[in-house]
């Protein structure tokens, strides 16, 4: 298997300078693994079922994960999780793969702070779904509690929350991106504005996105902004459909200033296993 995937990623991408495609395990590494890619930006390498990703940049207080995921009907792995962010944080957080296992469903990822933003890609064609306001029952605080919201300081914030897939010359190629900004004042969400979701795909390797619906609501436990959707590619593995899906991915302002963050993502079809999940959040 291993020397199919190699021959493949050479007939894909020929001769790229970003991308050096050897049969030895590099220096460092245990013998029995293959090196896939090797750019800039990190290598990533094989070693029977597991697939390994080695980056070039550390993150601050970096923590690792192990998830179990979900086999799916079509052959894939689904993975999911969520967590709530302090109110003190500030700042820039990202989660992203370092380890994955398809035929046993096992996702490894590290988590901390990045030393520098991550740098745009390029020819990534976006769309940005903002609904109109609604002012709705939900929306509005109860009415005994109207007293204690006037009487308490209120605080507004924004955070975002964005789940993506990278291939193996750690281009992002398809994400979905959350946002809310919120008035809290301890005890309830007083008002909520910046619902929206944003939506991105690397077309010059035939990334599509194929279907999206959006929806966010309000009340005095919290802002909400969720986002569904679903992305393929029919040339990422020659005639096998390669897809992914977010659904959802959701955030959450909270009473206290906090954020709570939901993600569930899935990929599957041909050569799945050569993407990397990641997902990173923050406020301001």
């Amino acid at each position: 298997m291993q020397g199919k995937r190699t021959r493949w990623w050479s007939s894909i991408l020929g001769t790229a300078t970003a991308l050096v495609l050897v049969g030895i395990a590099p220096a460092g590494l245990a013998t029995s693994r293959i090196t896939l890619s090797e750019s800039g930006a990190g290598r990533v390498s094989t070693d029977g079922d597991w697939v390994y990703r080695e980056y070039q940049t550390a993150l601050v207080g970096s923590k690792q994960r192990e998830y179990r995921g979900r086999r799916t009907s079509d052959g894939g792995c689904r993975y999911s999780g969520g967590e709530t962010i302090a109110a003190d944080a500030v700042g820039t957080w990202i989660e992203r793969e370092v380890a994955h296992n398809l035929g046993a469903c096992r996702l490894i990822t590290e988590t901390g702070r990045p030393l520098e933003p991550e740098p745009a890609v390029d020819g990534t064609d976006s769309l940005e779904f903002v609904p109109e306001p609604t002012a709705t029952a939900e929306s509005q605080a109860p009415s005994s509690q109207v007293g204690s919201i006037v009487a308490q300081a209120a605080s507004t914030k924004s955070a975002w929350h964005k789940t993506y897939f990278e291939d193996p010359v750690f281009i992002d190629v398809n994400s979905a991106k959350t946002f809310v900004t919120w008035t809290y004042n301890g005890s309830c969400v007083t008002s909520s504005s910046g619902h929206k979701a944003q939506y991105g795909w690397y077309t010059p390797t035939g990334w599509r996105l194929d279907w999206q619906n959006f929806s966010s609501s309000r009340n005095c436990s919290g802002a909400i902004s969720t986002s569904n959707s679903h992305f393929s590619n029919g040339a990422f593995c020659a005639t096998i459909d390669t897809h992914t899906e977010y659904v959802p991915n959701k955030i959450r302002g909270n009473p206290s200033g906090s954020y709570s963050l939901w993600w569930d993502a899935n990929k599957w079809g041909g050569c799945n296993w050569l993407l990397a999940f990641k997902h990173s959040w923050g406020s301001s």
